[in-house]
């Protein structure tokens, strides 16, 4: 090989390595995984447990898409996040004909089952990794370990005052870049008086609100260092 010949090579071999460097750290491979991932997760429920088509799926505006074939007499499927604070959720399925659902589940990993009834113990399970490319998914969990909480009675929390209001009056450094808004998906936000801050992608805050004798008792949780509490 003549040397000219040698330098691009080398150099093309170059171009080519720096290439996948960046779109590593594009996004990595989780991004990498929910670019090719489908939107719909198809579920075998079979007399020896649950099986699933894929290892991964991408959520949509509502949250993940399941179609359940059962041949195994359950009546439900149960979708079990592996979070600490993750709540399974147990959907109806039908027998013969495929059942199709919306599973309103947060991203990461979760355990799929079937269940002849809620009271059944444990249950042949398949693992399902939830990714979510889009962003869409609002956590209600605080990206934080350390968190400062407290807890006041207000007037001025109730009907009368949005909770947006609120969040702006209780977070004292609350800035402009911080977005305010209901948890979940776009199309299955959470319903109540749980409004999240959010700061550069991470849920920084957390606000309830509960009626106790004609008052509302506010309960702020924010990531130590993010916002002073002025009630």
């Amino acid at each position: 090989m003549r040397r000219d010949e040698a330098v691009a090579a080398v150099v093309g071999l170059l171009f080519i390595t720096g290439l996948i460097a960046a779109l590593f750290r594009e996004g990595g491979p989780a991004v990498a995984a929910g670019r090719v991932a489908p939107n719909v997760a198809r579920v075998s429920c079979e007399p020896d447990g649950a099986l699933v088509d894929t290892s991964v799926v991408q959520s949509g505006d509502a949250g993940v898409r399941f179609v359940v074939q059962n041949t195994s007499q359950a009546q439900f499927l149960r979708v079990r996040p592996l979070r600490e604070l993750g709540s399974p959720v147990d959907v109806p399925i039908a027998n013969g004909a495929p059942s199709d659902a919306v599973v309103a589940v947060a991203p990461g990993t979760v355990r799929v089952s079937c269940l002849r009834d809620r009271a059944s113990g444990p249950a042949p399970s398949s693992e399902l990794a939830i990714v979510d490319p889009q962003e869409l998914w609002i956590s209600p969990e605080l990206a934080c370990s350390k968190i400062v909480e407290r807890e006041f009675q207000s007037r001025f929390a109730g009907t009368e005052e949005d909770a947006v209001d609120t969040v702006r009056r209780t977070i004292g450094d609350f800035v402009s870049e911080d977005r305010i808004a209901k948890p979940g998906y776009p199309q299955t936000r959470w319903h109540g008086d749980l409004v999240v801050v959010i700061r550069d992608g991470r849920t920084i805050g957390r606000v309830t609100r509960a009626q106790d004798q004609g008052m509302w008792t506010v309960t702020l949780s924010i990531c130590a260092g993010a916002g002073n509490v002025e009630p």
